[in-house]
């Protein structure tokens, strides 16, 4: 990942940790579940995956009483080595983070003071606040939002779209912050999320789309000339594939979608990976039995054993150094599949590299993972 660029910043945030220039600054990013925002945090630990800035933040943590599926869905930034505005910047640029991203709280770091009920949070906002301003309230829980409207004093202006400040209030487990910051800010997603991909096959294109971002491909795409895409149907991965790729080899018996088969540069072999004549026909698709792909991919709604079988045979295919993205349906099995995943690292010691991995894409759902190994 690139170094940091950012620089301290130079907002004067008022409230309860009201400061001068170079003012330190916490980020609470409320994800869609509980499940992604325990994604965002794995990601800060990754420090080889291409998903933060370097060095961004002091400290990452899931944040609030919580189970594996269950929470207030917030991971905490605690001090960001930027000024809130790149930050936003940064995160609404970002290829695939934002749309995991529901509301975002960003507040000068506290030093020690907390306050521990709504009452004093009301006491303390009327206290040290800034009457005359216009403000927006963004709080978290969303009940919050309207404990503070309706308790405010009449000297506190209020609009949800003409303001010049916003409210920052966050209230997790029994302890409560506030600031009243600009309103550059302010950060809320829409309800009606735009999809990444109009017109894709299946929402499944996300998936790839992060995988590829994560481990860095997307910075050498010109280099991929040829992928497998295993149990390819409806094509989703096929058709995001092809968007860069020189040619695709889409494996499936089912049909594609007539858009992605339409592709000049897909070819779809309409069988099994364990075809008794599917190396014939992966050769003579890729025309000889010397060219061997960039990348295999495989995405099949199946037993992660049986996906791991029908990726198996066709490890002979992809160069040394090649990159297998595989997704992994794993029911039941809780955020803890290590067992599972050290079985499939068994099951692969003899075509992948020692350190095969397995991550939690934000895309994935709660029952998914996504599996990644490079070809020996």
């Amino acid at each position: 990942s690139p170094a940091c660029p950012w620089l301290s910043s130079d907002i004067r945030p008022v409230g309860m940790a009201q400061s001068e220039a170079g003012t330190k600054w916490d980020c609470y990013i409320q994800a869609a579940n509980q499940d992604a925002a325990s994604k965002l945090v794995a990601y800060a630990a990754a420090t080889d995956l291409h998903v933060y800035p370097e060095q961004f933040a002091a400290e990452v943590e899931e944040v609030g009483p919580h189970t594996e599926h269950t929470g207030p869905c917030l991971a905490l930034f605690r001090g960001l080595r930027s000024t809130p505005e790149r930050f936003l910047s940064w995160l609404e640029a970002h290829p695939f983070l934002k749309r995991h991203v529901h509301r975002v709280f960003i507040l000068p770091q506290c030093d020690g003071k907390v306050l521990f009920s709504r009452e004093e949070l009301i006491q303390d906002i009327s206290r040290h606040g800034t009457p005359g301003t216009i403000l927006r309230i963004n709080a978290f829980p969303k009940k919050l939002e309207a404990y503070i409207t309706e308790r405010l004093p009449p000297s506190f202006l209020l609009h949800p779209h003409d303001f010049t400040g916003v409210l920052m209030a966050l209230e997790v487990g029994n302890q409560l912050r506030w600031a009243i910051v600009p309103p550059s800010l302010f950060f809320r997603q829409s309800c009606d999320v735009p999809k990444v991909f109009e017109g894709s096959a299946a929402s499944a294109v996300n998936k790839i789309h992060e995988a590829i971002e994560v481990l860095g491909l997307h910075q050498c795409k010109q280099q991929m000339r040829a992928v497998i895409d295993v149990g390819a149907a409806p094509g989703s991965w096929t058709s995001y594939l092809a968007a860069t790729a020189e040619l695709v080899v889409a494996i499936d018996p089912a049909e594609l979608s007539p858009d992605v088969a339409a592709l000049p540069n897909v070819h779809h072999l309409k069988m099994m990976s364990q075809d008794p004549q599917i190396a014939s026909a992966i050769s003579h698709t890729l025309g000889s039995e010397d060219v061997l792909v960039d990348v295999l991919t495989c995405d099949m709604n199946s037993h992660p054993l049986e996906a791991c079988r029908a990726v198996k045979e066709l490890i002979p295919f992809l160069k040394p150094g090649g990159i297998c993205i595989m997704t992994l349906k794993c029911r039941g099995m809780g955020r803890d599949r290590s067992i599972t995943f050290s079985k499939l690292r068994d099951f692969f010691a003899d075509s992948l590299e020692d350190a095969p991995r397995c991550i939690g894409l934000l895309a994935n759902t709660k029952f998914e993972a996504t599996f990644v190994g490079k070809k020996k």
